[in-house]
């Protein structure tokens, strides 16, 4: 019980989906180059003007000793109800190609993903107070992938951020304002 509320608590706002694809293990994670890619800062959630982009890992198995294969991918952007979200008359979605190889002597020491690709996803800004799921499929390897679930997650609004942390300052404030009332005018606290 303890280790599920512990992972719970640490995954933080996106939840990145580890799916199958024949042997391979294919996952997505924060790109490097964002502040959520390091453990602690996983819990800050995305904003509405926030550069949102995923870097996607394919680990190949280890009974596959030489294997080198160029990937296609599609991805596409849904909400909730499974529709394809749009910007302006834009639907959010693209597409690219990804190396995926085991050969190379720095290959074997990667702890999660064999191979992969930075900013593989990149969604740019979004709508506030939504949320959101990414699919992808790959064609490659034995034929074409269905659509698989890659991550899921919502965008925020700064400013609700913003009121909660006044809240919380005009509370503290006006708690020690009535201490300090309540001993000067000699009220036991």
């Amino acid at each position: 019980m303890f280790r599920l509320i512990l992972k719970t608590c640490l995954k933080g706002k996106v939840k990145f989906y580890k799916n199958k694809w024949g042997d391979f293990l294919i996952e997505a994670g924060h790109s490097s180059g964002d502040v959520r890619y390091f453990p602690i800062f996983w819990w800050l959630p995305y904003f509405w003007d926030s550069e949102i982009a995923f870097d996607l890992g394919i680990k190949i198995p280890e009974n596959i000793k030489a294997f080198s294969e160029t990937w296609s991918y599609q991805w596409e952007l849904r909400n909730l109800d499974g529709d394809v979200v749009k910007k302006g008359d834009k639907l959010v979605g693209g597409y690219g190609t990804i190396n995926v190889t085991n050969k190379g002597f720095f290959r074997k020491f990667i702890r999660a993903w064999t191979c992969g690709k930075a900013r593989a996803f990149v969604l740019s800004e979004l709508h506030p107070h939504r949320e959101y799921i990414l699919y992808a499929s790959f064609a490659g390897y034995t034929g074409q992938s269905d659509m698989l679930r890659i991550a899921s997650f919502n965008v925020d609004d700064r400013t609700s951020y913003h009121f909660q942390l006044f809240l919380i300052l005009f509370s503290i404030i006006a708690s020690l304002f009535f201490a300090g009332l309540f001993k000067g005018c000699g009220i036991g606290v």
